[in-house]
């Protein structure tokens, strides 16, 4: 086939796509020879149809396979196969939980959409184990249970375990902004759980609130120790009406020695037999008086009280002494 090179302005449009299609033919005819001889026009009878080779120089007809609606077909060859097919690229089924397990590579041959989404396990408040823990609408969350460090016991809502270290380590601290803007009590913690002891159970003690014995191992140098430290708030602004490092409303029992002095008082408080009460003050006050109905009337070995008249001790039970009150 001879050729004369000329412009393609120099051609009409049906010149130019009829030089196209003769330049098709050639270059389909020319891989036919090649790869599979002589096509027969029989194996093509449909739009879309492909020629592949079943056999050695056999040419054979794979005609289009259109998927469902929404899915995608693609021409693939799998693992030890010799064939191109129509594979799917896609199906309908739902993508899976996202799961809190240890991950995996997967052994699905089929393709995940762009916008598909996963089922979270979440709740606010969870019930079923391994859900994940979302907010509600007010940003508020809730657990059965919480560890720290360490998994929490059955018997034990908030278990805080671990390692602390450092200049001045703090297990534990509260740090938040609080701000009264109604008339009521502002505590920083509340205490206030629902408690039953069942019929035919028998409990020793009960605290609202518990400092156990506090193992320390000092190779240094330790000046005070306390089991519970409580100071005076810092109030700037008006001045409080009252202001107490530790208010009781009700009986306070003192299992030891009972010490009341300024912070950081450096005296070693001194009792004669290691257990009592050491006020490091000017003042002890009784703001009540009580006059005992008579020498015998109730009472308790080791009370005191007052009156107008006279300073009353228990020295014995429901024995009262007095001794008589004087100007000077």
């Amino acid at each position: 086939m001879k050729l004369n090179l000329v412009s393609e302005t120099d051609l009409t449009r049906p010149e130019m796509d009829n030089i196209k299609l003769r330049l098709s033919r050639v270059e389909a005819k020319e891989i036919s020879t090649v790869t599979l001889g002589a096509i027969p026009n029989s194996l093509l009878t449909a739009k879309g149809d492909l020629i592949v080779a079943s056999a050695a120089s056999t040419p054979a007809r794979y005609g289009v396979v259109a998927p469902a609606a929404g899915l995608l077909n693609v021409l693939g060859v799998a693992n030890a196969e010799d064939t191109p097919t129509y594979k799917a690229l896609f199906d309908t089924t739902a993508a899976s939980a996202v799961s809190l397990a240890a991950g995996t590579a997967g052994t699905q041959l089929v393709a995940a959409r762009r916008d598909h989404t996963h089922l979270v396990t979440a709740s606010s408040a969870p019930g079923a184990a391994a859900a994940i823990l979302a907010t509600d609408a007010s940003g508020h969350t809730s657990v059965i249970s919480l560890g720290i460090g360490a998994s929490p016991s059955s018997v034990q809502k908030l278990y805080i375990a671990g390692t602390a270290s450092g200049t001045s380590p703090i297990a534990m601290q509260f740090a938040t902004a609080m701000t009264a803007t109604g008339s009521g009590a502002v505590p920083v913690v509340y205490v206030k759980p629902t408690v039953t002891i069942n019929s035919g159970v028998s409990v020793s003690w009960f605290a609202g609130f518990n400092v156990d014995d506090i193992p320390i191992t000092n190779n240094g140098t330790l000046t005070y120790a306390y089991g519970l430290r409580i100071k005076n708030p810092v109030i700037s602004g008006n001045a409080a009406t009252y202001s107490y490092a530790a208010y009781f409303l009700g009986a306070v029992a003192v299992e030891g020695s009972l010490v009341v002095s300024p912070e950081n008082d450096t005296q070693i408080p001194t009792l004669s037999d290691g257990v009592g009460v050491d006020v490091k003050g000017k003042l002890l006050r009784l703001r009540e008086s009580k006059t005992p109905a008579s020498a015998t009337a109730t009472g308790n070995v080791g009370e005191i009280c007052w009156d107008a008249s006279y300073i009353y001790v228990c020295t014995a039970s429901n024995t009262w002494e007095r001794a008589a009150l004087a100007s000077w």
